[in-house]
């Protein structure tokens, strides 16, 4: 969003749609293990980022763990936070469980009062709600809501009895998407079966249910059943295995034959008709060996020094000295530190934009923080503690990340960030191994 349009939200009410996101257990999750919990929230950040621009959001501010966003219209609301939860499921299956953080999502459309950097009304505040009454990876909506984008997105939502939440005088009734785990669980278990329309026998709504626990006692019985037969297997294996020895049957020249045949069926020919290794080597013309891009151990020092005091530009000279930077692993190193120049380039010019009467809303290490430039430097207030100015580029390489993030989500200067920006962060963190 630009700078006219972020005025246009000084002092004024409006209709919006609200979307409020938390983090399921994010302080017992802290305390377990700090380091890997706040690696998964900045990785998750980087992709609810990713997916509120895709869909015209405003984050309005983040809170811890959380975020408040903003949207225009419900239909565009409604699927982004679809597409936050599709997104983050799929990540939940490419990743072990101790890397995976459960987000619930609150959706509300209400009267609210923008005034500067503070959202209030009561809008806002029942969006709060229902969102901390949401299960683990799921989205839940107030009735309101739901009523404006049911027949416009696709999903499955299911209605809710008003529940009391705190400081809400009345029950809320809500429509809640499952998590995708759970949809599928169901999906899977009512597939077995087609029950007559109209009918509450064997195939009516009492005949489902009991048709549900045939099936998930199935399924326990099959997961308690899955190690016995693997046993069993490989019980018969092995004196399959045994048998064949003793028959002579498992004899080297078997499996020379067998690796013959498989080089055969791989090579399309026979061992009649196909030219010998010596021979096709000889027809062939000879190839110059491939360039090998490497760098001496003065240079990687070298390289390491400038790393570490943000000269990415001067890495980038470094390399292109080498003779071999022509080859690809080369050009992909240069290509990352020249990636690095531009967000350093890029994020000093945010940071300028700021004031103190303007700081810029990040996530430092877990806590909510104003930074902006005095000076001599940043200043960071965090927990009522103001710190001393410093350089921008003499900061810690996690911190640098999280003003990145913060000004990706939230310009300074009012002009929407670079295309490049998330990938920007994704070279900062696997060369500084934030992530």
């Amino acid at each position: 969003m630009d700078h006219e349009q972020g005025e246009q939200h000084q002092d004024q009410r409006t209709l919006a749609s609200i979307m409020f996101t938390d983090v399921v257990g994010f302080s017992k999750l802290t305390a377990i293990n700090e380091e890997r919990t706040m690696r998964a929230l900045h990785r998750d950040f980087d992709l609810i980022f990713r997916c509120i621009g895709t869909f015209k959001g405003e984050v309005l501010n983040t809170m811890g763990d959380g975020m408040m966003v903003y949207f225009p219209s419900a239909v565009q609301c409604m699927q982004c936070a679809l597409d936050i939860q599709q997104t983050l499921h799929a990540l939940k299956m490419s990743n072990p469980p101790d890397g995976v953080l459960s987000h619930r999502i609150g959706l509300n459309i209400g009267d609210i009062h923008l005034n500067g950097r503070n959202t209030m009304g009561d809008g806002v505040n029942q969006a709060a709600r229902i969102q901390s009454m949401a299960k683990p990876d799921s989205i839940k909506m107030s009735a309101e809501f739901y009523k404006l984008v049911k027949d416009k997105v696709k999903m499955d939502a299911k209605y809710v009895p008003g529940q009391m939440a705190k400081n809400i005088p009345t029950p809320i009734p809500t429509y809640e998407v499952a998590a995708i785990d759970e949809m599928l669980k169901l999906q899977a278990a009512e597939a077995l079966f087609t029950p007559p329309s109209g009918s509450d026998g064997p195939g009516g709504a009492t005949g489902r249910r009991a048709a549900l626990m045939i099936v998930l006692t199935m399924i326990l019985i099959g997961v308690a059943a899955v190690p016995v037969y693997f046993i069993s297997q490989a019980q018969k294996a092995s004196k399959t295995g045994i048998n064949r020895f003793k028959d002579g049957k498992s004899t080297a020249e078997e499996v020379r034959a067998s690796a013959t045949k498989l080089k055969q069926n791989l090579g399309g020919g026979s061992a009649a008709n196909s030219e010998p290794p010596a021979a096709a080597a000889a027809n062939q013309p000879p190839t110059e060996p491939a360039a090998t891009f490497a760098l001496t151990p003065a240079e990687i020092s070298e390289l390491e020094a400038l790393r570490n005091a943000y000269d990415f530009d001067g890495v980038v000279a470094l390399l292109q000295k080498n003779p071999n930077v022509s080859a690809p692993d080369g050009q992909k190193m240069v290509g990352e530190y020249q990636a690095l120049a531009s967000f350093k380039g890029w994020l000093s010019k945010e940071i300028e934009a700021t004031t103190a009467e303007k700081p810029v809303a990040a996530l430092l290490r877990g806590s909510q923080a104003d930074v902006h430039l005095g000076v001599g430097g940043v200043i960071i207030a965090i927990n009522g503690t103001i710190t001393d100015p410093k350089p921008l580029w003499e900061l810690k390489a996690d911190t640098i990340d999280a003003l990145g993030m913060a000004c990706a989500a939230l310009p300074p200067s009012g002009t929407a960030a670079p295309t490049e920006v998330t990938s920007w962060l994704s070279v900062f963190r696997a060369i500084f191994k934030l992530s």
